[in-house]
């Protein structure tokens, strides 16, 4: 089960990864509180299931 947490966990830092480095291309303080919301939505919807 701590294992495939750790998967899980691994996977949504990628995720967060990939978030990110589509935010930095786009310079704008509403997008990225916007990325914010989202990266905290999808944590959730990862800790839920």
């Amino acid at each position: 089960m701590k294992a495939q947490l750790r998967i899980l966990v691994q996977d949504v830092s990628d995720v967060f990864r990939v978030i990110e480095r589509q935010v930095t291309s786009i310079p704008s303080r509403e997008n990225e509180a916007n990325s914010g919301r989202k990266k905290a939505r999808i944590a959730a919807g990862f800790l839920n299931t």
